[in-house]
């Protein structure tokens, strides 16, 4: 290398470069004759000693006498000249190393040609040097960070991993809890019912009030569960699909019917807009129903008193459309683009109602998009929104 080209030019027995390693006080040697110093323990004083000197370049046999100690050092290290490599940085004087020269083989002093020489190259060489200083700088900087993304990563796959198992542990929990409560909840709901229908005697006025609120709060439950454990279905990849010929304008009307005593009591007019002809869809009739209810549970739940909320079903010829349309609350627009996310629920919505999951919404979406539909939403804060979904009837509609 450069050590190498120096030495031959100058006729010295050895040229060696001895360099401070990046960010360290301690010198590494770099050249063809580095061996001629393992250690600095030789060079170190040396170094220490030509500090405050103002020359550049030091030849040991032009020392003064007062420097008689420098003298010593250098001849007992070899060195018959030391080349200081010194450039500016913006923080001043930079001492990147030196250059280390043994005597000439000719056994003769350095020339004033030699000394020129030696300026030149040093001035070139700083720039060299820092350059390869600053290269090594940036590869270290990078192994450090390989390291550190590495450790970083690793620990957060540790971390996810960990997550996930807690996820699934709470998926099998909901999952068990849900199916436990399940049974016990309908069978309420159906005692209940056969009370409110004067199955086991007739019904005081006060108490058929109390025994309704009870009903409609155990109903809600039941449609919470179903949403609980087809969530758990959902994410456990066992959401099936089971399609059979469906009247959805029956079944809308059915729903529609049981809702009207709920409706009084919240002070609403909820109307059904029933298609006077409606072809029969191929669609899971259990999940669609929880659909059709939870659309309409909430625009019950969520339009204040005096309000209306009308129901329709239609058909085009390309598709069968339901929506539920009320005068409530209405959706934020800000808040829109995430009503159908899991456990989402809009700011005015939570303030009327702090009990709801947000979870009705997102199921509804799973379930329809699941099979083959597409989800109606429009809504202005204030005003009122539209609920619903559409099914084509190309790939749906079941011929006779």
């Amino acid at each position: 290398g450069s050590s190498r080209i120096i030495g031959e030019s100058l006729k010295t027995e050895f040229c060696t470069f001895a360099i401070h390693e990046t960010q360290k006080q301690n010198l590494r040697f770099v050249g063809k004759h580095k061996q001629y110093f393992e250690n600095a323990e030789n060079v170190g004083p040396i170094v220490a000693a030509i500090s405050h000197l103002s020359s550049r370049i030091i030849v040991a046999d032009e020392l003064r006498p007062q420097q008689h100690q420098l003298k010593e050092l250098m001849q007992t290290s070899g060195v018959a000249t030391l080349v200081k490599l010194q450039g500016r940085t913006s923080s001043g004087v930079q001492h990147p190393g030196y250059i280390l020269l043994g005597q000439k083989r000719s056994g003769g002093l350095y020339s004033e040609q030699d000394i020129k020489v030696l300026e030149i190259i040093a001035d070139e060489l700083v720039i060299a040097i820092q350059n390869s200083l600053r290269f090594e700088e940036i590869q270290q900087f990078n192994i450090t960070l390989q390291d550190k993304v590495d450790e970083a990563t690793k620990q957060l796959r540790h971390a996810n991993h960990r997550l996930k198992e807690l996820d699934h542990t709470k998926d099998e929990f909901i999952s068990m809890a849900s199916h436990q409560l399940r049974t016990p909840l309908t069978t309420i709901k159906g005692y209940l019912s056969m009370v409110l229908e004067g199955d086991v005697g007739e019904v005081k006025k006060n108490q058929r009030q109390m025994i309704q609120q009870a009903f409609d709060s155990s109903e809600r439950m039941v449609f919470l569960i179903a949403d609980l454990l087809n969530v758990s279905r959902l994410q456990s990849g066992k959401f099936v699909i089971e399609n059979k010929p469906t009247d959805l304008a029956k079944m809308v009307q059915s729903e529609v019917a049981q809702l009207q005593d709920i409706a009084k009591n919240h002070h609403l007019t909820l109307t059904y807009k029933k298609p006077e002809k409606i072809p029969i869809m191929s669609l899971d009739e259990t999940k669609i129903r929880q659909v059709l209810m939870n659309f309409m549970d909430n625009a019950i739940y969520y339009t204040p008193a005096g309000g209306t909320v009308e129901v329709a079903v239609e058909a085009t010829p390309e598709a069968v459309n339901y929506t539920v349309t009320d005068t409530g609350l209405g959706v934020p627009e800000a808040e829109q683009h995430h009503l159908f996310s899991k456990f989402y629920r809009a700011g005015n919505a939570r303030k009327m109602r702090p009990d709801g999951t947000g979870l009705g919404l997102f199921m509804a979406k799973k379930v329809v998009i699941a099979q083959g539909g597409a989800i109606i939403f429009k809504s202005t804060e204030g005003k009122g929104s539209t609920f619903g979904f559409t099914f084509p009837r190309k790939t749906l509609e079941v011929k006779n």
